[in-house]
């Protein structure tokens, strides 16, 4: 699961939001939108997290959607989707 709201304020503390548990074999999908539906974040590294940075420029306190595919050690492929708070 992923946290409901992160903080990137670099005060190294919640300031990266990632995909962490579940039984992850591994993961095949973490992306991350903007409420418009524009992709902000993609990566399928498990130990890389969206920092709240798109194009050099730290985003704004919103709402932002996350979807995940991962697969665990069951060989399932699980999906999720959801929201989070982005908050400086």
């Amino acid at each position: 699961s992923l946290p409901t709201t992160f903080t990137p304020n670099g005060d190294d503390h919640n300031d990266v939001i990632s995909v962490k548990g579940w039984g992850l074999k591994e993961l095949l999908e973490f992306k991350v939108y903007d409420r418009w539906g524009q992709e902000l974040f993609s990566t399928q590294d498990v130990d890389e997290g969206w920092d709240g940075y798109f194009k050099g420029v730290l985003q704004n306190n919103d709402v932002y959607v996350y979807k995940v595919r991962a697969l665990t050690w069951r060989d399932e492929i699980k999906s999720l989707e959801g929201y989070f708070n982005l908050m400086r």
